[in-house]
């Protein structure tokens, strides 16, 4: 190759270089949001489009004065059972719980931390795979902190009775049998999030939990919201939820 040739390739190499190099990155790259804190701030920016609290409808209102979001009560009738401050505080709730994913890991037990850490706070510490689903945003919902904390590791389900201690809030409780009833609104958002954490974890799910969330999958369908929400996490997040789309397979 001549040296006029040899220019040329190299021009041509080097322009090729600073394209490549200003391309945008990929969603394809699995999970770029890995934990909880990423996710946590990511979600606060998706929200300002639908600034709306998951359990009870609750608008989510910005307070200037301590630096946080905060849960409008005074529209959805939202009052509180027991924790008045933690009931107006913007938390994040995991749809199947941090407890149910993380239990069958060695990090649960403590393996691998300090004497004194069990639990989520040793997985969060040492085993990135705990912490990928703990910040995995399609599981991951707005709500008053009062019931995220009430609700636990609760399962979803049906309770007689419809007795409410949170106003009018359509949230019951079972502290007895561990159950939490949620509106029929939400139950669809809630049987997509925990089949796909099912099946994209290689979890199994019990029988019976498994057909109550099919039957909330088919009888309450994805609104609007639920699908840019699940098409922006997949371009933020790297993956999507198949569940939303009709394509889940569990």
């Amino acid at each position: 190759m001549n040296g006029k040739l040899l220019s040329l390739f190299s021009v041509f190499t080097f322009l090729v270089l600073i394209l490549v190099s200003f391309q945008e990155p990929t969603s394809k790259e699995p999970f770029a949001i890995d934990n909880f804190e990423k996710a946590k701030k990511a979600l606060r920016r998706i929200y300002r489009a639908e600034p709306i609290e998951f359990y009870c409808g609750c608008q989510i209102v910005s307070s200037e004065e301590k630096n946080q979001y905060e849960i409008d009560p005074t529209a959805c009738g939202l009052n509180s059972r027991k924790n008045e401050k933690r009931s107006t505080r913007l938390e994040w709730e995991h749809i199947m719980p941090a407890s149910e994913f993380g239990r069958t890991m060695a990090c649960w037990q403590g393996e691998g931390c300090e004497s004194q850490l069990r639990g989520r706070k040793c997985c969060r510490k040492i085993d990135a795979m705990f912490q990928m689903m703990e910040g995995d945003m399609h599981n991951l919902v707005p709500s008053a902190g009062e019931l995220n904390a009430d609700r636990g590791n609760f399962e979803y389900g049906e309770i007689p009775g419809e007795e409410r201690k949170y106003g009018a809030c359509d949230f019951e409780v079972d502290f007895k049998e561990k159950i939490v009833e949620i509106r029929p609104e939400i139950r669809g958002v809630a049987a997509r999030a925990y089949l796909y954490m099912a099946e994209k974890y290689g979890m199994r799910l019990e029988d019976s939990k498994k057909q109550m969330f099919s039957n909330w999958n088919k009888l309450y369908p994805p609104t609007e919201w639920e699908k840019k929400k699940a098409s922006i996490v997949e371009r933020l997040q790297g993956n999507k939820n198949p569940y939303v789309e009709g394509e889940g397979s569990l």
